[in-house]
C-alpha cells in the first residue's frame, strides 16, 4: 500500500506510538497543543463540541495528519480528536520541522478545502 510522506517520515522514527479503541478521546478543545499526529492504522473523527453535541468535520485515515495547532501558533487544540475505530497514531511534540516540511510536499494535498483547520490527505 502506498504510503503519504507524512506516514514514511513518521515510520522512520522518533515518533511515539498510540493505540485508542473506537470512542477513545485523544484530546479535546481547549488542551494545551503539543503533538502533532498522523494516522497509522484505523480512523479518527476531528469533532467541535457545541451545545453539549459532538459534531464530526473530518474523518481521517491511514497516512492523515492532525493537531498542527503547535505549528500554527495556537497554545491551545482548536477541536477535539476521538477515534472512529481501533487505530494506532503516531505523534511528535512541537518543534518538529522536518516532518512539516515533508507535508508541505506537492504529493500532500488538503483533504478537504471546508475543514477549519489543516490536514493531509493519503496519496
Amino acid at each position: 500500500m502506498s504510503h503519504s510522506p507524512a506516514l514514511a517520515y513518521a515510520e522512520a522514527g522518533g515518533f511515539s506510538q498510540m493505540r485508542a479503541f473506537a470512542g477513545d478521546v485523544l484530546y479535546t478543545e481547549g488542551m494545551p497543543a503539543r503533538q502533532l499526529y498522523v494516522v497509522k492504522e484505523g480512523e479518527v473523527d476531528l469533532f467541535l463540541l457545541r451545545d453539549e453535541k459532538r459534531t464530526v468535520v473530518e474523518t481521517l485515515r491511514r497516512g492523515q495528519c492532525f493537531g498542527f495547532e503547535p505549528h500554527l501558533a495556537q497554545p491551545v487544540r482548536l477541536h477535539g480528536a476521538a477515534a472512529r475505530t481501533f487505530c494506532t497514531t503516531a505523534s511528535q511534540f512541537s518543534g518538529c520541522s522536518p516532518l512539516i516540511a515533508t507535508m508541505r510536499s506537492p504529493s500532500c494535498r488538503p483533504a478537504r478545502a471546508a475543514a477549519p483547520f489543516p490536514v493531509t490527505a493519503p496519496m
